[in-house]
């Protein structure tokens, strides 16, 4: 029997019609019911990994350890889009509600989370500064209490010259004295040196984590394309008029605005091809000689008009970025 559509997964299919297996189907539903249209909800399902993952994953809403914040997480692994079952069904229930699409909706909120949580790490870290600073206050005052207890000390027993004893007890104190200062600076040292690993580290983390959801917007724009592609194809062939709607037209993302990863070191060739490529998918003109038979046709009460003027609007719009980009990687 054939194996479940997802690239990673051996299990039987479970639904006939997306060929998923019990476990993918869930999140393919998930995805659905957050009103994602099904060509995307599929494309998510089938780079699902959350079946080979081990506990260390944790979701992208999850609360820091140490923050003294309830992590409301169900420790189940997360799912395409970073999230374990509880987040990824709030998120999906709530972007059903708004009308917003899923992956735009679970970005804000990942965002404001991480935002919540720096805030909250920089109070815990002024709190901690603030507890060393008395702390530190103390001792200089206990030092500064003892130092001129010593010196009355001493004042009082100037008339008299130290004995043999004080002054064998000096060199003893200096050596004390720089063994100290030597662990002391030891200890700064490696307290320096694991600060710095665990920020490469965290460097490191996060440069994947970005190449990671560049690689799904880019599967999910293509697959966006590939499905308007088929409904040319069926409206082809198909009795009843097929529609698209705004949702069905899926923008580039931000980080690569011509929807390809050009490499800093691209040749000129490279940019124009490119940029040729990205400019016949999005112009308005060559737009509309493709996909026109799948707008929505304005009724005599205009009720599609709006519907068609935003969809052509998208399709503008993203030709002007196509366009600003081409300034910027061919200048002259």
């Amino acid at each position: 029997m054939q194996d479940c559509e997802n690239e990673r997964c051996d299990r039987e299919p479970h639904n006939q019609q997306t060929k998923l297996c019990i476990h993918h189907y869930n999140v393919y539903n998930l995805f659905v019911d957050s009103g994602m249209n099904r060509s995307q909800a599929k494309v998510y399902a089938t780079i699902d990994t959350s079946h080979l993952h081990t506990g260390s994953c944790s979701c992208r809403l999850a609360e820091e350890f140490g923050t003294g914040r309830r992590n409301m997480c169900n420790r189940k692994l997360a799912r395409g889009l970073g999230l374990c079952n509880y987040h990824l069904s709030i998120c999906s229930r709530r972007a059903r509600e708004e009308g917003v699409p899923l992956p735009e909706l679970i970005d804000a909120m990942v965002l404001e989370h991480e935002n919540e949580l720096r805030r909250v790490e920089q109070e815990m870290n002024r709190n901690v500064a603030r507890r060393v600073e008395q702390r530190r206050a103390g001792q200089r005052r206990a030092g500064q209490r003892h130092t001129g207890q010593r010196q009355e000390e001493q004042h009082s027993t100037s008339d008299t010259p130290p004995g043999p004893a004080a002054q064998a007890e000096s060199p003893a104190m200096k050596a004390r004295r720089e063994q100290a200062a030597a662990a002391a600076a030891q200890r700064k040292k490696q307290q320096r040196e694991q600060r710095q690993r665990a920020a490469e580290k965290a460097k490191a983390e996060a440069k994947q984590r970005a190449a990671d959801n560049v690689a799904v917007a880019l599967k999910t724009y293509e697959g966006s394309w590939a499905a308007l592609e088929e409904k040319v194809t069926a409206d082809a062939t198909a009795c009843a008029t097929i529609t698209i709607s705004l949702a069905d037209i899926v923008s580039p993302p931000d980080c690569c605005p011509l929807g390809i990863v050009l490499p800093d070191a691209s040749s000129k060739d490279q940019k124009k091809q490119a940029l040729r490529a990205a400019s016949l998918r999005w112009h308005p003109d060559k737009f509309v000689a493709k996909f026109g038979r799948l707008l929505p046709v304005p009724s005599k009460q205009g009720s599609n008009s709006s519907l068609r003027e935003a969809i052509l609007a998208k399709v503008t719009r993203t030709f002007q970025l196509i366009n600003a980009e081409r300034e910027r990687l061919l200048p002259d």
